[in-house]
């Protein structure tokens, strides 16, 4: 009665042979599907105004918004990382940054609006 209702405490028989079969299924699936995805939409975008030369502007695109990304954290690493290298190693300066009075431990100003929404829900 147990092994019909689903609750029998037997050990489950697991094959590797029939495992790694379902595997194989699996990403054959996987792959037909991913085929024919990519199959339809480079069949649609070949069949609009643009042809195949909008995917070249729309990777030069993302490429130039990589390189402005790149850009300002070089520039904010240049600046700022020797900023926090000296607050840290300036007890006196470090002490005058532990001003937030919502926080639940001392903070720097700039983190305090951050924990505003935390301070609300935290009560």
């Amino acid at each position: 009665m147990a092994a019909a209702t689903g609750i029998d405490d037997g050990r489950l028989v697991s094959h590797a042979a029939r495992r790694r079969a379902a595997d194989i299924a699996f990403a054959a699936v996987v792959a037909a599907v991913l085929g024919y995805g990519l199959y339809s939409m480079l069949a649609y975008i070949a069949a609009g105004q643009q042809g195949l030369g909008v995917l070249g502007q729309a990777f030069r695109l993302g490429f130039l918004r990589f390189l402005r990304v790149a850009v300002v954290v070089a520039v904010a690493s240049v600046i700022w990382l020797p900023v926090g290298v000296w607050i840290g190693f300036n007890p006196r300066i470090a002490a005058a940054w532990k001003t937030c009075p919502s926080a639940p431990r001392p903070r720097p100003p700039s983190r305090c609006p951050s924990l505003i929404p935390h301070s609300i829900m935290r009560d």
